[in-house]
């Protein structure tokens, strides 16, 4: 889809690292996402997809495969998606059900 990078790219300035991608097939979006300088960790339960992502990553310059490399936990993305507010409510149980579901399809 033309312009799709750089409308995400526009989401991520706004909203600012980490950036957890989920579905992130062969990494398309990963690279110019830590190109900018963001955390970003990419999720997929293809593993043909993640092996594409991963030799992508390989071949990425030291400094941008470190962003992508970072160490950003599962729990770091949740404190951050949450503004560290840990309160559990329906509409985040709701959430996390949807986002689940989507990982199955």
């Amino acid at each position: 889809m033309p312009g799709d990078v750089e409308f995400y790219l526009e989401e991520i300035r706004r909203a600012g690292s980490p950036v957890f991608e989920l579905g992130c097939g062969t990494g398309r979006l990963l690279e110019p996402i830590a190109r900018e300088g963001f955390n970003v960790v990419g999720l997929d339960r293809a593993p043909s997809m993640l092996k594409i992502a991963r030799a992508k990553v390989a071949m990425l310059p030291p400094d941008v495969s470190a962003v992508l490399n970072g160490g950003v936990t599962y729990p770091d993305l949740f404190a951050a998606a949450f503004n560290g507010d840990d309160t559990i409510t329906a509409e985040r149980i709701a959430f996390a059900i949807a986002t689940y579901e989507r990982t199955l399809i």
